[in-house]
């Protein structure tokens, strides 16, 4: 008798941590800049640079790259800006964590403020968000067959469980060009950029992963002859790309968590040679997960009629798919300016981020509480400050019909912000819509009892004296003909031959005539 095994890899999550990080710094302003007279409009991106596993800790290691749009005190040059960046190392307490161990960090920027210490230097005090998830590599080898097993009764069970397929950090880079339209002067400095990712779309496909998206795109720049206004421009600009996936098929289901983490906006000639274009290039940093659902069967029980077994069993856990599901909520709001801003005469741009605050498993599914946040840049009707901006917030509630869902089940969620847009009612008020999609893959655990080894030995001469060479057996609730094999030490085919049954399924109070095997 050999034991045929199988490895059933279960990538579970053995420790978790939520917490904030308080950051604070002072900067200069660069000698080739203007004063500061106002601030307009501040945005932050954090980015993670190293997530470490050691002994009952997590090491996180990032910074905080912020740009400030500014009002100068030089109205021959009324807009400038300045960028920082603020470095973060922070050890997090996490019991049972191995250097072995996979970590994964989401940062979430909750507060960005910056304020003028004077004419020439702020402070930047920020408030970090991170949600540290650590993943131990668990594995358990279990029976799923006897080989060279002649005699033997064996009860087969089937598991399906998700392996995790794909599991790497990988980055995809989008670089485009575009050319002024013909009504805009030329550019002779470029005061003030922004580039967000919108309505981007991941498809898995045979060995690879499809990447389809639009760049959008701000900026305020001078032209280049004196007395020009400043010229604003907003543009889509649609991108689509491939990674490879070696290991991914089109039937399998991701988890892909993105997020901008470097952006360029640069000058460049046309063909005669005239400031006309823009390059813009962008770095998507990915946290690709894969799974596969996975069929085997595994060996439940066994017995033979003529020797006694000793089977070892392990308790191992899986998880499952459960589903996927895409779910889609609108929101709309309108928003007035308080009384100390400036009153609107154009929208330039709005962009915006969401943020899930809370997470309820109901009966009916997954009922999510969040924000839509957005900032508006806009022209106002007060000379001495031609550009502002607002903050605006819109909480949304939704509930995801999950069928099944369970509190010991796990989800993931990668909420998107499409269709974000502000239109001006007057200059005191805007409606902010925008759709929110909350794609989310939830994932059923489980445990089972697996057999790891079995030990063989003779059947003792008591036990073979009290067996019956024939009994009477009256069926009972939840007996099968496995079972009452099992307690008589017989086989299953001979009692189906000797009570000539047709079908295995038995009823209760059914008689069944049980002869001892020879």
């Amino acid at each position: 008798m050999q034991l045929m095994k199988q490895n059933i890899e279960s990538n579970l999550v053995k420790a978790e941590a939520v917490g904030k990080l308080t950051l604070d710094k002072d900067f200069n302003v660069p000698d080739l800049k203007e004063d500061m007279d106002k601030v307009i409009v501040v945005k932050g991106t954090p980015v993670m640079e190293e997530c470490e596993c050691l002994v009952d800790r997590v090491k996180v290691k990032g910074h905080l790259h912020f740009q400030v749009l500014y009002m100068t005190q030089n109205p021959e040059r009324p807009l400038s800006f300045l960028e920082g960046v603020i470095p973060f190392t922070e050890s997090v307490h996490m019991e049972g964590v191995f250097p072995t161990d996979d970590c994964r960090v989401q940062l979430e920027l909750e507060d960005l403020n910056v304020s003028l210490i004077n004419s020439r230097k702020i402070i930047a005090k920020a408030l970090l968000g991170y949600k540290i998830h650590v993943y131990g590599d668990d594995h358990a080898e279990i029976t799923t067959e006897l080989s060279n097993a002649s005699g033997f009764e064996c009860l087969y069970k089937k598991l399906t469980y998700s392996k995790k397929v794909v599991d790497k950090k990988d980055m995809f880079r989008v670089k485009q060009e575009v050319e002024l339209p013909q009504a805009k002067p030329n550019i002779g400095e470029l005061i003030w950029y922004s580039v967000n990712v919108d309505s981007l779309d991941t498809k898995l496909s045979e060995q690879e992963i499809l990447l389809n998206g639009d760049l959008s795109l701000f900026v305020i720049y001078q032209g280049d002859e004196a007395g020009q206004p400043l010229q604003y421009l907003s543009m889509d600009l649609p991108f689509s790309g491939a990674l490879d996936l070696p290991e991914a098929a089109s039937d399998m289901v991701s988890v892909m968590n993105t997020k901008l983490s470097e952006v360029e906006v640069f000058i460049r000639p046309d063909l005669d040679g005239e400031e006309r274009k823009l390059e813009v290039a962008v770095s998507m940093d990915l946290d690709i997960q894969v799974y596969d659902d996975t069929e085997v069967l595994l060996l439940e029980d066994v017995f033979a009629p003529n020797v006694e077994l000793t089977e070892q069993t392990v308790d191992f856990a899986y998880e499952s798919i459960l589903m996927k599901n895409a779910a889609k909520t609108r929101v709309s709001e309108r928003i007035r300016l308080n009384n100390t801003q400036d009153k609107m005469m154009q929208i330039c741009q709005v962009e915006g981020s969401v943020k899930i605050d809370d997470e309820l498993v109901t009966d009916d599914g997954l009922q999510i509480e969040g924000v839509v946040l957005a900032t508006i840049i806009y022209i106002s009707a007060n000379d001495a400050h031609p550009v502002c901006s607002m903050e605006a917030m819109v909480p949304f509630s939704y509930l995801v019909e999950m069928e099944h869902l369970s509190e010991d089940d796990r989800y993931e969620i990668c909420p998107q912000l499409l269709q974000l847009s502000a239109i001006m009612i007057d200059g005191d008020e805007v409606e902010l819509k925008a759709q929110v999609d909350l794609n989310i893959v939830a994932f059923a655990r489980g445990t089972m009892k697996g057999i790891e080894s079995i030990e063989t030995a003779p059947l003792s001469y008591d036990k073979i004296k009290a067996l019956p060479a024939m009994a009477g057996y009256v069926v009972k609730d939840g007996d099968t003909l496995w079972s009452i094999a099992k307690r008589y030490y017989t086989t299953i085919d001979g009692i189906r031959k000797v009570n000539q049954l047709e079908s295995d399924k038995l009823m209760p109070g059914q008689k069944l005539l049980v002869v001892k095997e020879s």
